[in-house]
């Protein structure tokens, strides 16, 4: 067992403890959670080599990082463990059934934030804690029926946008790009400890949280992942989601079971973990290192003209609260919804530019890329497939919220490219710069 990496494995609990607005799906004040039927969690894996350099990376069951991660959580982390701040990273499962922590109305918020720093450091000393000499190994498998791209091309060869899997624009010619169905693996083999298996895939997770009245507290098909692999497998786990702004899970049963289906879900993506068992290979550890960098990004103005009637129709919804007839006026103005006239209007009030930080870290011959917000699959598979790295995990939903689609994404429209804050083109230069960047810690 080679003495140079030392891997350790934390785990805290952070579920609210009381009625939380959720975040996703338009107004979160509304969406009031009801029940908890799954538990949320906070996962951390450290990594320190023969240098005593360190870098912890979190998993959460939340939507993202959190706009809070510079500014509050990394640095509570960093007093608590003695690893720097700008070597701590965070990624959110991207669950829409977790805490809408920028609701900026309940007072059940504040209070959940500070039960979140106090957990995240719970996990971050455990992890440091269990350290220990860890062995690489990596696999990976071709998965079917777990994904989709969600948005489509007509018969008449004109774009659906985002359809979220409801047929609702047939005919369908085709989906708008062909999905990364991919599932990575990576074993960490400790002498005396349990082996840390961290898992890396391109899908949302939200089975459990669209629209109607389900206001539930859950991780959703990660967590439903994460209990049957371990029982399965009595391994430690984590779980990184990938680049998937445009790619949903695939419904395994008929809608209406929708709590049903996120627990078949999650069980058929604990069987791909466990199909690969015999197929892993040796990965040479090695230093602990990171690189950032800072893009100034000009902000998508575009839709500007359409900002006086885009005002109109968020001014009377926010007024009345009428969804079916703003919607239905929205509509015959020519937008998707309310919500996609309110990003219009959000965009038109914002700043020219926007500084966007992204990280890429290497452990030995494993590569990691953070990127802030919802990058959609092409370019997470851009980033995979032209790293120098044997295995690159792409972590998404760090620390922003929103929406990085592909060129293609863009050409197409549809909900994803009205959220989306930056000009056409963000896509391929994020992951150009992050392979960039993977580039530099490999030589």
């Amino acid at each position: 067992m080679s003495e140079k990496l030392l891997v350790g494995y934390g785990r805290a609990d952070i579920t609210p403890k009381e009625s939380v607005p959720l975040r996703g799906y338009g107004s979160t004040s509304n969406r009031m959670s009801t029940q908890v039927i799954d538990p949320l969690a906070a996962t951390c894996v450290a990594f320190t080599d023969e240098n005593g350099q360190s870098v912890l990376l979190f998993a959460l069951d939340l939507a993202t990082a959190t706009g809070s991660w510079v500014n509050r959580f990394a640095p509570a982390i960093s007093k608590a463990t003695g690893v720097p701040a700008e070597r701590i990273f965070g990624s959110g499962s991207h669950t829409h059934s977790a805490p809408d922590y920028a609701n900026k109305e309940k007072d059940s918020i504040p209070r959940y934030m500070d039960l979140l720093e106090e957990q995240l450091v719970v996990a971050a000393v455990a992890a440091m804690a269990d350290r220990a000499p860890a062995r690489i190994f990596a696999a990976s498998a071709k998965t079917t029926g777990l994904n989709f791209v969600r948005r489509y091309i007509l018969q008449d060869d004109t774009p659906a946008g985002d359809n979220y899997g409801h047929f609702d624009q047939s005919p369908i010619k085709c989906h708008e790009s062909e999905v990364d169905n991919e599932m990575q693996f990576v074993k960490f083999v400790r002498e005396g400890k349990k082996d840390i298996l961290m898992v890396n895939f391109q899908t949302h997770p939200h089975r459990t949280g669209g629209g109607g009245k389900r206001y539930d507290i859950s991780a959703d098909i990660v967590g439903v992942m994460r209990d049957e692999t371990e029982k399965r497998l009595g391994c430690d786990f984590i779980y990184f989601t990938g680049g998937s702004g445009n790619v949903n899970p695939i419904s395994r049963i008929p809608e209406e079971n929708i709590y049903a289906d996120h627990w078949e879900h999650g069980k058929a993506m604990a069987d791909v973990a466990e199909s690969v068992e015999g197929s892993y290979v040796p990965v040479e550890g090695g230093a602990v290192k990171v690189c950032s960098t800072v893009l100034t990004l000009p902000v998508n103005h575009t839709l500007d003209h359409r900002v006086k009637d885009a005002e109109y129709i968020s001014k009377n919804f926010k007024a009345t609260g009428d969804r079916p007839t703003w919607t239905a006026e929205a509509k015959k103005l020519g937008f998707n919804s309310v919500y996609h006239a309110g990003a219009i209007v959000k965009h038109s009030k914002g700043p020219a530019t926007m500084d966007m930080v992204l990280h890429a870290i290497s452990v030995g011959e494993l590569g990691f890329v953070n990127v802030p917000y919802e990058m959609f699959d092409a370019n997470g598979k851009q980033i995979k497939d032209n790293s120098p790295f044997k295995v690159t995990f792409v972590l998404t939903c760090g620390a922003g919220a929103g929406y990085i689609p592909s060129e293609t994404g863009f050409e197409n429209g549809g909900y994803s490219v009205d959220h989306c804050w930056f000009m056409p083109g963000v896509g391929e230069l994020f992951a150009n710069t992050l392979l960039d960047s993977l580039n530099d810690l490999h030589e």
